[in-house]
């Protein structure tokens, strides 16, 4: 009784709110005004404690700013009563603007005369378009970017606002998206624009897939600007997520610039089939290339040399360290076998090849027209097979047409497995599937914006632009290995008096010190780019060496003015041998040996710029020697105790550059013998990290190989490069 007496008695404050709201330096007109009361009051209990009493909030004012930008209103509050122990009383102003709250002043403690001012765009620029981007609840978010016509402009800042300057006009189109998730990846080298390697990104974005409730009519919309001097507010949805692959790609040998710009422009092309496969929320968004081997250990995707190869992929392997897609270097000129390989990869799918002759991964997909048959707009068997540029999808449980048991994918769809592994369970974005879409989706429209790259793949088309924002096809960051003296495409062929050997293994030995596999001989090879060989022959991957400069009759009588002895040349030329018979020219001919007559003779490539290499007509003699016998053979030569002074590569008939280089060093007092344990030449080099932090040196285990002649061959391969 004596608490509401006190409450009675007091006395009350008559509060007048004032202010003015500007945006840009210009009045706000129009713009709502809440004025929002909260008040508690505390008194002692009988034991002379200070009991507060419950908070009370209460709207003393609701108005719109006038033409000038100005609000008032006026309220009356309690002051504070006789005897309380505890006290509070303050006023707080929220501005709107429709149903955003654009600015709320925090509280301030309630006075007779109370006056809230505010800028809103304290870092607007005059003459610039002012875009706003919100969340789901109608919150500003800080830190969104906002591209306009597909190009990055800008980010908005700590009030959700961004200010594109030059300004737009009507009909430009605007999408912002919002980063929410970088996941950590185990592998190096993926530290793209972040202080730590990661293998995936999640945005949530403006821009969604629009159907019908068949799936059909498929659009995606983006906000289109009708009044430039309006702000234009864009609504980020966790419904609108899309995820941004990682991708590091490593060529195993030194392609060309029309190789690395065809694989480039194919992987590319992958990002393309991605995200029409998934309905626009998978991309690839970082694209790192490189040949010749760099990145090998790092790299999620490993195009191999060996024409025999499969491509194949690591279930979820870009969740682990050892993970990798690995392609054949045919396949790697079309998308359709990287999309295909990424299920693997990325989603942990697995194949839905049938396991007998009636067993298929949906069952419309023997149908043999409609927009479920194999190659049409709702083909749900990506996993079945994606060879070249199919535009497939994967399957899903929704009725109309789900997955079947009897593949290696096992009782669980597709799309299921793809949403465990990069759904949010604080649902702050969402994967969305046929099931919880409640439809299965077409093909995705083609945008017009032009693809990356300009190669053509062979035989087919390239894809369609799903993607409809430049912006968000894949970032490049290539690494490209450029040697002189260029040697075009070859063609190898083995013969044996006169008969073509199939079966044989070819191997390439480069002028900088690798050993690259590149498959056996068979009877034909069918490549792409219309290239074919013959019975016996190998399409091999493009050697490199540098050019000298010097005059070619000069190189052509090597280094010391003489001929060049006996199997080797002096510019240390490579060689394709195959079961000690073959024959190779730069024009991809081949020289079939005389009927009766011995070894054939091995004519050198020639490079361009004049670059010939000379080789003898009988080749050497060679010995079978243990790479511990070799190291033990280099380091006397080094120490220099009088035996096997001139210690020369067994397969090149000369002293490896790395031992020559050392030699060199030692000679000009650069390098001390107590440093020689660092050179392996014959075992496996230590890895060093560097200051980069990247690793230098690579794995050069020796492995002999039997031929089908009976005959081995040194062959470098295993670990990485």
């Amino acid at each position: 009784m004596a608490i509401i007496e006190d409450l009675a008695a007091a006395e009350t404050i008559h509060c007048s709110v004032r202010g003015r709201i500007t945006r840009c330096g210009e009045s706000a007109s129009s713009l709502r005004v809440i004025c929002v009361h909260h008040q508690q009051i505390g008194f002692p209990d009988e034991n002379e404690r200070c009991r507060g009493g419950l908070p009370m909030f209460r709207t003393v004012g609701d108005v719109h700013t006038d033409s000038h930008g100005d609000f008032a209103f006026a309220f009356d509050a309690l002051a504070r009563p006789f005897g309380a122990c505890s006290f509070l009383s303050r006023a707080r102003v929220d501005v709107y603007d429709g149903a955003t709250r654009i600015w709320a002043s925090g509280y301030r403690a309630v006075a007779p005369l109370m006056r809230f001012d505010r800028e809103l765009l304290p870092n607007c620029r005059a003459g610039s378009t002012v875009v706003r981007v919100i969340d789901d609840a109608g919150n500003i978010v800080a830190g969104a970017e906002v591209f306009a016509n597909g190009t990055l402009r800008g980010t908005t800042d700590a009030t959700g606002h961004v200010f594109v300057d030059p300004p737009l006009e009507a009909g430009d189109e605007l999408v912002a998206r919002r980063l929410i998730r970088e996941n950590g990846s185990p592998k190096d080298g993926h530290d793209v624009d972040s202080d730590r390697n990661w293998n995936y990104r999640v945005w949530i974005t403006s821009l969604g897939v629009r159907h019908d409730s068949d799936g059909d009519d498929v659009t995606l919309p983006q906000y289109t600007i009708s009044n430039p001097d309006e702000v234009q507010q864009l609504r980020v949805r966790a419904r609108n997520a899309i995820i941004g692959l990682n991708l590091r790609a490593s060529i195993e040998w030194d392609a060309s610039s029309t190789e690395f710009d065809r694989i480039h422009d194919r992987l590319c092309d992958l990002s393309e089939l991605l995200y029409n496969a998934t309905e626009g929320q998978f991309f690839v968004a970082e694209l790192a290339l490189s040949d010749d081997g760099h990145s090998w250990d790092d790299a999620d995707v490993r195009i191999y040399a060996n024409m025999n190869y499969a491509s194949n992929a690591s279930r979820g392997g870009i969740f682990e360290d050892d993970g990798r897609l690995r392609m054949n270097p045919n396949d790697a000129y079309f998308a359709g076998f990287y999309l295909h390989e990424l299920g693997h990869y990325a989603f942990g799918l697995g194949d839905e090849y049938p396991d007998n002759g009636t067993v298929v991964c949906t069952p419309k997909s023997k149908d043999p027209e409609g927009p479920y048959a194999n190659g049409n707009e709702k083909d749900a068997c990506l996993m079945r097979g994606s060879q070249y540029e199919d535009q497939k999808k994967f399957c899903s449980a929704h009725p109309l047409n789900p997955h079947v048991l009897g593949t290696d994918q096992g009782r669980q769809d597709c799309w299921t497995d793809i949403l465990e592994l990069y759904s949010d369970p604080d649902r702050r974005w969402r994967v969305l599937t046929p099931v919880n879409r409640g439809a299965i989706v077409g093909r995705l429209p083609d945008s017009g914006v032009p693809l990356k790259g300009s190669s053509q793949p062979s035989g087919v088309a390239r894809p369609p632009s799903f993607i409809p924002l430049a912006g968000w096809k894949p970032r490049d960051h290539n690494l490209r290995v450029q040697h002189l003296g260029l040697c075009e495409g070859l063609i190898v062929r083995v013969t044996r008096g006169g008969t073509p050997v199939v079966g044989a293994l070819v191997m390439l030995h480069t002028s900088q010190g690798r050993s690259i596999y590149q498959g056996k001989t068979k009877t034909e090879y069918n490549l792409a780019y219309g290239v074919r060989t013959g019975v016996g022959a190998h399409g091999a991957r493009l050697p490199r060496r540098p050019a000298t400069g010097r005059p070619a009759a000069e190189r052509a009588r090597g280094a010391r003015g003489r001929p060049p002895r006996s199997g080797r040349s002096w510019s240390g030329a490579r060689r394709r041998r195959a079961d000690g018979v073959g024959a190779v020219r730069a024009d991809g001919s081949a020289e079939t040996p005389p009927e009766g007559a011995g070894e054939p003779s091995l004519p050198a490539p020639v490079g361009r710029g004049g670059n010939v290499r000379r080789v003898s007509r009988r080749p050497p003699r060679r010995r079978r020697i243990s790479a511990r016998a070799r190291v033990q053979r280099h380091r006397r030569s080094v120490r220099g105790d009088g035996r096997n002074r001139r210690i020369r590569d067994v397969r090149t008939g000369r002293a490896p550059q790395r031992l020559r280089e050392l030699v060199s060093r030692l000679q000009r007092g650069e390098e001390t013998l107590g440093h020689l344990h660092r050179f392996r030449p014959w075992g496996t080099q230590t890895r060093s990290r560097t200051e980069s932090g990247r690793f230098a040196g690579r794995s050069n285990k020796v492995h002999t190989t039997p031929t089908s002649g009976g005959r081995t061959m040194p062959r470098r391969g295993g670990g990485g490069r």
